[in-house]
């Protein structure tokens, strides 16, 4: 991701400092061990073509060959999820259930950086892509789709929990936009949130405050960093 195109991903949810003129905004960390996750208040159900984008940042420190989820269905069947099978490349994938059998598409992601993803359907067609370097991978002529509404950001089945930031999450139907979502994911305190957009909310469970810290875009170095300047999250 270049410098200046992080603004316009944040721009919904960042606001100005009360100290300076800088850039402030709230990141939410996701910690498996607490079982850290955000739940709908409404099911995103899709009524037919639909994309989901999110900001993610994974750090280097998760598990080989675990499942971090990112969005999924209550059942676990429609699942975008982070994963590393080799120790040293870090991927997003989309589980795209299907009655013959589900497939795959993934996109790699670098450690320690935080990330503009995208999954989206096109009639038969699924994609996801790394906005940052611009890979994308699909799944053509997917006729037998048979996914369910996503219900959760942050968790798959029980035990597989996304470990680090998930910001500025946007589903959006595509087909009936009053069913889309839009949530900044960026509360200091409290567990609700409301959606930026229609009329749903969105609840965080066992995520504490000390995970929610508000950091400053440093213009010059491209990257957010807290106000003491530790730590920092660096931009793909």
């Amino acid at each position: 991701m270049t410098k200046n195109s992080v603004r316009p991903v944040v721009s919904a949810v960042a606001k100005q400092s009360s100290r300076d003129d800088r850039i402030k905004k709230t990141f939410v960390t996701f910690d498996p061990v607490l079982s850290s996750y955000c739940e709908f208040g409404t099911a995103f159900a899709p009524s037919g073509d639909f994309e989901i984008e999110a900001m993610i940042y994974v750090p280097s420190t998760i598990s080989t060959s675990t499942t971090y989820g990112l969005v999924a269905t209550s059942s676990g069947d429609n699942i975008i999820y982070a994963r590393d099978d080799t120790g040293s490349a870090p991927s997003v994938r989309w589980q795209v259930p299907r009655t013959s059998g589900n497939s795959y598409p993934s996109v790699d992601i670098e450690y320690n950086k935080l990330t503009h993803i995208k999954a989206w359907r096109d009639g038969d067609n699924f994609y996801i892509k790394n906005l940052d370097s611009e890979d994308t991978t699909s799944v053509i002529g997917a006729t037998d789709y048979d996914g369910e509404p996503f219900n959760y950001v942050g968790r798959w089945l029980a035990g597989s929990y996304f470990d680090g930031i998930i910001s500025n999450i946007k589903l959006t139907d595509l087909a009936t936009p009053s069913n889309s979502q839009h949530y900044a994911l960026n509360r200091i305190t409290g567990n609700t949130e409301t959606s930026l957009i229609n009329t749903g909310s969105i609840t965080y469970n066992n995520i504490p405050d000390s995970d929610r810290e508000e950091f400053f875009w440093d213009a010059v170095n491209g990257r957010w960093e807290a106000l003491d300047g530790s730590p920092v999250i660096e931009v793909a």
